[in-house]
């Protein structure tokens, strides 16, 4: 590759030639392989780079972790998933920094690392991850109800309760009364 290049060709080709067979299911496990050769790649690549060049390939990096995360979760392969996020979301921290990183960026990488957490049962880990989240989109029921399941496994059902309720206030707030009996009766919560 040229100096300076964001990532040298072989990378490139590896990258690209990934997403052409992921597509092919008996081609998968080589994919998945392929994609994680090809972020270890970038990974190493990545402090050498002139600043100029960082975020466009944290970008692409971010593609086909993404991919690759889509192969894995189709394979329930979720122990991966989450080594996946987890190099993912250094990366992102690592151009960015740990708090400069824009919420379009995490928010997809926080979720998808939540969730193999939990496909893993692993709460305890789970909920700073989707705390992390929430602290991007406070509102965003699917995280809070995450949040709450999370809380719940690991015995803490006045916290899921309090976060739950929120969610069913927010609602009556929003769409009256009639609609708030209708929620809590469909939640069982009088």
């Amino acid at each position: 590759a040229a100096p300076g290049a964001p990532a040298d060709d072989t990378t490139l080709a590896k990258i690209n030639l990934c997403q052409l067979i992921s597509n092919i299911p008996q081609f998968a496990d080589k994919s998945i392989r392929l994609i994680g050769e090809a972020m270890n790649e970038l990974d190493a690549q990545f402090d050498s780079l002139p600043d100029e060049h960082k975020k466009s390939v944290t970008i692409l990096y971010n593609k086909i972790a993404v991919r690759r995360a889509a192969l894995l979760s189709k394979a329930e392969k979720w122990d991966e998933v989450e080594a996946n996020h987890r190099q993912l979301l250094a990366a992102v921290e690592k151009t960015f920094g740990k708090d400069g990183a824009p919420p379009q960026a995490l928010t997809p990488i926080l979720d998808l690392l939540s969730t193999a957490l939990f496909k893993q049962q692993k709460y305890s880990e789970m909920e700073p991850v989707v705390k992390r989240a929430l602290a991007l989109n406070p509102t965003d029921d699917s995280l809070i109800n995450m949040h709450s399941i999370c809380l719940m496994e690991q015995s803490k059902y006045e916290e899921a309760e309090t976060l739950l309720r929120g969610i069913l206030t927010r609602a009556y707030d929003a769409k009256g009364p009639n609609d708030m009996a209708t929620l809590a009766a469909r939640f069982g919560v009088a």
